[in-house]
């Protein structure tokens, strides 16, 4: 309904909720539907239509819709592999329903360093990041072609238009600090049960814990490693840094809803009240 910069459609699963600040569309043809609304093509009509930042059911209606046969097959082909894209890079964060372990934790099994295994984990994500930018490239230039738009919109996909998770080597290693973490309160686990008991332990006891998984992990000092990478290379004690600046560091990137929280010389995990 409010957007301040590109219209955005997602798909939703069976059982999803929705109200008017984000409608839903049912019909048939849906994932050529979701094509066609993701394309600049559709950007572009719909700043026709009501060229401001709130866009409601009626604009959508009138946006001239029609399926293209000739290209129908190839767009619904890639807004599934687009969906998978994205759903799987969104599984990968704490925040979603269906987290269930670091991707650079799965990738460690003692023989690899924690600087090995995250730039196996980048790659991926980089591989990820060109394949959603070749896919909505591709999407663009077939409904141009469809609307006689060619000469009108561009079809290039800028970085910052990708809408999959940033990631970097600091952010691997909070990540998998906050795994590890988790797995010392039992929020994780190898079955994949997350545990939502609120538990309290000392901030040795969960550094402890973390330090041993880490070096079991991983090979050549994986501790000192983490260090080094969630601090920018600023110390080399996951111990300190877990103490000292981890629940702080934890917060904020949860925007004060994390799950860790300081008490003392406790960390206690709970469910942040809203």
């Amino acid at each position: 309904f409010i957007s301040s910069s590109y219209f955005g459609v997602r798909y939703s699963p069976h059982g999803s909720i929705f109200d008017v600040a984000g409608s839903s569309l049912f019909g048939e043809n849906l994932r050529y539907v979701l094509g066609f609304l993701c394309s600049s093509a559709a950007f572009y009509l719909l700043g026709i239509i009501n060229p401001s930042m709130n866009y409601q059911i009626k604009d959508i209606k009138q946006l001239p819709y029609r399926v293209d046969e000739r290209h129908k097959a190839e767009v619904e082909q890639i807004v599934d592999e687009c969906v998978e894209i994205s759903k799987s890079d969104w599984d990968e964060s704490e925040l979603s329903f269906d987290f269930g372990c670091d991707p650079v934790y799965a990738l460690a099994d003692g023989s690899k360093s924690v600087e090995e295994c995250i730039a196996e984990r980048l790659s991926v994500c980089a591989e990820r990041h060109a394949r959603m930018r070749a896919n909505e490239e591709r999407l663009n230039r077939m409904f141009a072609e469809i609307y006689g738009m060619e000469s009108v919109v561009g079809c290039e996909v800028p970085d910052d238009k990708i809408t999959l998770r940033k990631t970097d080597e600091k952010i691997c290693a909070e990540n998998l600090v906050s795994y590890l973490i988790g797995r010392a309160f039992g929020r994780y686990s190898d079955d994949g049960v997350i545990s939502t008991v609120r538990k309290e332990l000392t901030a040795d006891e969960v550094a402890d814990f973390v330090e041993a998984q880490a070096d079991k992990r991983f090979c050549r000092g994986g501790a000192a490693a983490l260090a080094a990478l969630c601090t920018d290379g600023k110390m080399n004690n996951l111990r300190v840094y877990i103490k000292r600046s981890f629940v702080g560091n934890h917060k904020r990137r949860f925007h004060g809803k994390g799950f860790y929280f300081k008490s003392g010389k406790c960390i206690e995990y709970r469910v942040a009240e809203s």
